[in-house]
């Protein structure tokens, strides 16, 4: 008995979407987060949250496409209340990248590749995210030739919700009552040299951002960055950058200056990874002002404003499948003199050291679904550098990840 071509073609496209549909990845990763802040012993506040993230990967052989959906919960006790936060949905990531290798010159070389990356995507500087990090839509294309490559890339930040988004110039970002982030265009140029000299990758990034709100004054900027990073003497890994920024608020033009250099090696049964920092204005400008920049610290948050520290990281894995570390943040005035970005420093105040923060943090991937983590700090204000009510602060974060 023969099957009729009509039925054959039908087995034929059963077949093949089985196989199609064997190569998507669909999953759901759960997140618990407590926190507990204590700025004083007769005040804690208590926070949870609730983060789930459905994804859903589809590999088509030269291309990808990964989209998330995010559902957040959460609620804060302070002050004898208990406050619930309404629960927020966001579209978490959506990526549709490929990658087209470019065609064989006459001499039998490549003459390269282009990478192709577009939708809401993760985006970091090559300051290591001091100048700009978060999430935007857009797209990124990359040419690689040997050991050259250029990056173009442009972001829209006005369609990520507020309370998702990392992208604020301090003070001149007001908080908003909108859903949604402020509207930004940010448009980046990166050129890339591999083992230059000594070993040496050359970075060369410039980032333009374009204030498009049509009320209140508005604020223009740009950013240029050289990075150096390599292997150094006794295993030593470093990355150096220096960042010039020009800030145009109402067409009037203000300055800064950020530099960071971090060293790391494998030390012992361990990693030692040392970080320095600083950042300020120039001329009369009151600060740097990044786009979306990081701070120093987990507890006093020393954003880079006006700032200096120095950083030790030593992490270790004691078992299988568990890592866990101590990090010392020594936070500095800026040499300048300008006025630290870090809250509650008095005016007055002349000391060269701030305070220090302490943390100890890890994670331990019980199973293969199942992942617990934690992060215990403490932040120590110099006393005279501080108002009178600051204190000792301390911070529990502890978080448990559930994937299926």
């Amino acid at each position: 008995m023969f099957l009729r071509p009509n039925k054959l073609l039908a087995g034929l496209c059963v077949t093949l979407m089985g196989l199609k549909l064997s190569a998507f990845d669909l999953g759901i990763t759960a997140t618990s987060a407590s926190v507990i802040l204590l700025p004083k012993v007769s005040s804690p506040i208590f926070t949870e949250s609730l983060k789930t993230t459905a994804y859903l990967n589809v590999p088509m052989g030269f291309a990808d496409f990964r989209i998330e959906g995010v559902a957040d919960l959460g609620g804060t006790y302070a002050s004898s209340a208990l406050k619930w936060t309404d629960p927020r949905f966001d579209l978490g990531g959506a990526r549709l990248g490929f990658l087209i290798p470019l065609a064989t010159g006459t001499d039998g070389n490549s003459a390269g590749a282009l990478d192709f990356a577009f939708g809401r995507l993760n985006f970091l500087d090559q300051s290591g995210g001091w100048v700009l990090g978060g999430k935007a839509d857009g797209g990124k294309v990359s040419y690689y030739s040997g050991k050259f490559h250029l990056d173009l890339q442009g972001w829209y930040t006005g369609l990520v919700l507020s309370k998702n988004s990392r992208v604020s110039l301090g003070t001149l970002d007001p908080k908003s009552t909108d859903s949604f982030a402020p509207r930004r265009a940010i448009a980046g140029i990166n050129l890339g040299w591999n083992e230059t000299f000594l070993r040496q990758d050359l970075q060369w990034d410039n980032i333009a951002q374009y204030d498009l709100r049509t009320s209140g004054e508005t604020t223009h900027s740009a950013y240029s960055t050289v990075s150096i990073a390599g292997p150094f003497l006794f295993g030593f890994r470093q990355t150096t950058t220096a960042t010039v920024s020009a800030l145009i608020t109402d067409w009037v033009p203000s300055y800064g200056v950020l530099a960071s250099t971090e060293w790391s090696s494998n030390l012992a049964v361990g990693r030692l990874v040392l970080n320095g920092t600083w950042s300020q204005g120039l001329g009369e400008s009151d600060s740097f002002v990044p786009v979306s920049g990081k701070g120093v610290g987990l507890v006093a948050s020393y954003t880079a404003a006006n700032a200096a520290a120095v950083v030790i990281d030593y992490s270790f894995s004691p078992i299988r499948r568990m890592s866990t570390g101590l990090k010392v943040d020594a936070l500095l005035r800026p040499l300048s003199g300008r006025q630290p970005s870090l809250a509650g420093v008095l005016s007055t105040s002349t000391d060269f050291l701030l305070g220090e923060e302490a943390a100890i943090y890890g994670s331990w991937s019980t199973t293969s679904e199942l992942a617990l983590g934690w992060n215990l700090a403490a932040f120590f204000p110099t006393p005279s550098s501080f108002t009178s009510d600051t204190s000792p602060t301390y911070l529990a974060v502890l978080t448990a990840t559930l994937e299926l």
